[in-house]
């Protein structure tokens, strides 16, 4: 049985983005689901997301990701990524002013989820997401970062390098499936 009610053509636009944003109650919710939406990433790079790991330098702004990987034989290790956005990208403002407002507090990491056993915090997370809206999970954000940055003309490299992923292969769906969908349109263009 799947873990989450995955639906493969759900994908959340702009529009609907900032529709789910003032649903949420709380600013750290409403940066929370800025988070996931901008950056594509799994709920334990959100969870292990520093203040430190943020840099804004003129109008670019800097985020690092943490993985958590773990290989049979290597045991655990970490790995890093940082990902670039203009300043004027959709509900960044949304992000930056709750992560300038958990520096002044000077705390450590971005989310209160963050806090504690990581275990549990995945655990406490979930039903404030699902309080905003059903339909949505962590992991969905994930598959529309992607769906987005293919249906915007990144190339396979691109989106592997963005999402973390360790197999180009993953990143060949999600540009195959826009191909696939609008492949149909070439004779309706002219």
């Amino acid at each position: 049985m799947p873990k989450y009610n995955y639906q493969p053509d759900m994908y959340i636009d702009r529009k609907e983005m900032g529709i789910l944003i003032n649903k949420a109650e709380y600013k750290e919710m409403q940066a929370l689901l800025a988070f996931f939406w901008l950056t594509g990433a799994r709920i334990s790079e959100v969870l292990m997301q520093k203040c430190k790991h943020i840099k804004v330098e003129n109008e670019r702004v800097y985020i690092t990701l943490i993985t958590l990987k773990t290989r049979k034989k290597k045991g655990s290790f970490q790995d890093l990524r940082t990902i670039v956005f203009n300043k004027s990208a959709p509900f960044i403002d949304i992000l930056l002013e709750w992560w300038l407002y958990r520096q002044e507090q000077n705390k450590e990491y971005i989310f209160n989820y963050s806090e504690g056993n990581p275990k549990t915090a995945r655990i406490r997370i979930m039903p404030k997401i699902k309080k905003v809206d059903m339909r949505i999970y962590p992991h969905l954000f994930r598959h529309n970062r992607a769906k987005l940055l293919a249906d915007a003309g990144a190339t396979a490299n691109q989106i592997q390098a963005f999402m973390g992923w360790d197999k180009i292969s993953t990143a060949d769906r999600y540009i195959k499936k826009t191909q696939q969908l609008t492949e149909p349109l070439a004779n309706l263009i002219t």
